[in-house]
């Protein structure tokens, strides 16, 4: 039959273009199946992200967040003076929030405070917006997930079928083979994965 014959002269072309394919498609089933046999994560976890905007060259105080006892605590520290001036070497952070149970992430308030031109020195205290969250700075969750920044990826055959390219992957929680992105929506959808801090899991308490 014609037919026949047709795949008999071009068996060779057909299968240099159905080889890729199937491994394609192998590859993607492959990747999935971890995360249809594996539970999705069970805890919130709380994040932060550096803040390169530019207002915060008129913020005269830089922050770090540490959880303490269970509590999330931001120490407001005054920038140093130099000659009069202002040296800037440290940046404001934004606060986030991954909620489990509709796998988003949201951003929390972290606001400057309001005598943060006038502070003299460090000071501790409770951020506002993670009041009555319990958080365990643990490595890992107690469903066993763990939090990855994600990294650089170069391209070839694996880049491009995963991740098109060479480019950033989002971070990530993970379990073994299973994976879940840290994706949001809107204008801070897109940040780098040196700039992400992991602060800890929300054990208990009130969202």
């Amino acid at each position: 039959m014609p037919q026949n014959n047709f795949i008999k002269q071009n068996f060779v072309l057909i299968l240099g273009i159905a080889l890729p394919v199937l491994l394609m498609v192998g590859f993607m089933v492959a990747s999935a199946i971890p995360n249809m046999t594996t539970p999705p994560p069970q805890y919130d976890m709380v994040f932060s992200t550096q803040d390169y905007g530019g207002s915060s060259q008129q913020r005269h105080v830089s922050v770090d967040l540490a959880v303490k006892d269970g509590k999330l605590m931001a120490t407001y520290i005054p920038t140093k003076k130099v000659n009069g001036n202002y040296v800037y070497g440290t940046y404001w952070k934004k606060l986030y929030i991954y909620r489990a149970r509709t796998q988003t992430v949201e951003r929390l308030d972290l606001p400057v405070p309001d005598d943060a031109d006038t502070l003299e020195k460090n000071r501790t205290e409770a951020v506002e917006a993670a009041k009555g969250m319990k958080i365990s700075a643990k490595p890992e969750a107690p469903d066993g997930y763990s939090f990855s920044a994600g990294g650089y990826h170069g391209g070839g055959f694996m880049g491009d079928v995963f991740w098109g390219g060479s480019h950033y992957r989002h971070a990530r929680l993970v379990k073994g083979s299973a994976s879940v992105a840290l994706k949001m929506d809107g204008q801070d959808y897109y940040y780098s994965p040196g700039s992400i801090n992991f602060i800890g899991w929300v054990t208990g308490g009130q969202e």
